[in-house]
């Protein structure tokens, strides 16, 4: 009913709307509009009230609150029930408990901050207020050995969601980082610190895929996605600032993180259905355009092996083809990956 609310008070924003009419229109009392109106406030709308004219929307709070998101997103499956935190331990850990209760495909969760966020391999992920901390749950009929699909899948939404709105040349390292080329760096001469143009990886978003499977079935997949949007990176931990970037510091001002967020969910919604449709073939194609990992030198460690060579190609299956230097082909479905300098 709220969502109803705020719709109607959308379309004539910063003009009043009579209690009576908003009471005819949404078929309840002026006394559950008010109470309705109160609990908008709370979540921090700003809606002026005047006693002969009704209500006026002002403005909406700087948080990704489900009617915000929900308001012109063009999706079929993304996003049709949207769970909100202020802060929340792990939106994975909460998205997986909803998946294995039976929610349907396409439910996410949001959260401002994260106490307790989960990076690859158990480590601990920052999420300060200004990011974008969502987990997405999709029921794919896919192999459980198929599952790295999902990450590229979400890898190439964020990153063609970054180069449509905004003027950044975002990339995806095998398997779950996008990168920005930072435009912008620093360097120090004659004793001053001074801006040269630079064209240094730095990470912008992490991808952690869960899933729940059977011996030859998915039951679930949760996409966690983090987002650096508005953050100040001095609020990062030390040993992260040098190899990491916002949206907002490389463009030099703040951006509409509900924007992001729904034209990232279309994004990733249209590579999933692509996947349903046409197979895995076509999302490869677009993720080998964008890869900064493809043809480079890496070090990449998977289990208990380390190894290096050149990255020369994704199989089906979503898994790296490294070519040592002894000439050797390598596979690794999961690992950390290091680009080095060639």
């Amino acid at each position: 009913m709220r969502e109803r609310i705020l719709n109607l008070l959308y379309q004539r924003k910063k003009e009043y709307v009579s209690g009576e009419e908003l009471s005819q229109k949404l078929g309840i009392s002026r006394t559950a509009i008010w109470k309705h109106i109160q609990a908008l406030k709370g979540e921090g709308y700003k809606i002026n009230s005047q006693k002969r004219s009704g209500y006026s929307l002002i403005s909406v709070p700087d948080l990704l609150l489900p009617y915000e998101i929900k308001r012109d997103l063009k999706t079929k499956i993304l996003g049709k029930k949207i769970y909100h935190f202020k802060e929340i331990g792990s939106t994975n850990d909460f998205a997986i408990k909803l998946a294995r209760k039976g929610i349907g495909e396409g439910a996410i969760v949001v959260a401002e901050t994260q106490a307790k966020g989960k990076g690859r391999l158990g480590r601990e992920w920052s999420s300060p207020f200004g990011g974008l901390w969502i987990s997405i749950i999709l029921r794919p009929e896919i192999l459980p050995t198929q599952a790295p699909r999902m990450t590229i899948i979400a890898a190439l939404g964020v990153a063609k969601t970054i180069r449509k709105l905004y003027p950044l040349d975002a990339f995806i390292k095998w398997p779950n980082d996008v990168l920005i080329r930072s435009k912008v760096g620093t360097i120090r001469a004659n004793g001053r610190m001074r801006k040269k143009r630079s064209r240094v990886f730095k990470k912008v978003c992490g991808i952690l895929t869960e899933m729940g499977a059977e011996q030859d079935t998915v039951n679930y997949v949760v996409i966690g996605i983090g987002v650096n949007l508005n953050i100040d990176i001095k609020k990062f931990p030390m040993e992260f600032r040098k190899n990491t970037t916002s949206i907002e510091k490389e463009l030099g001002r703040k951006i509409d993180s509900v924007e992001f967020t729904k034209r990232m969910l279309e994004e990733i919604e249209n590579f999933y259905l692509l996947l349903k449709k046409r197979g895995f073939a076509p999302i490869l194609k677009e993720w080998k355009k964008i890869s900064a990992t493809l043809g480079k030198r890496i070090k990449a460690v998977s289990g208990n092996r380390i190894i290096e060579g050149k990255a020369i190609d994704i199989d089906s299956h979503g898994a790296l083809i490294i070519k040592t230097k002894e000439g050797k082909k390598e596979k690794i479905l999961a690992g950390d990956v290091t680009l080095m300098r060639n």
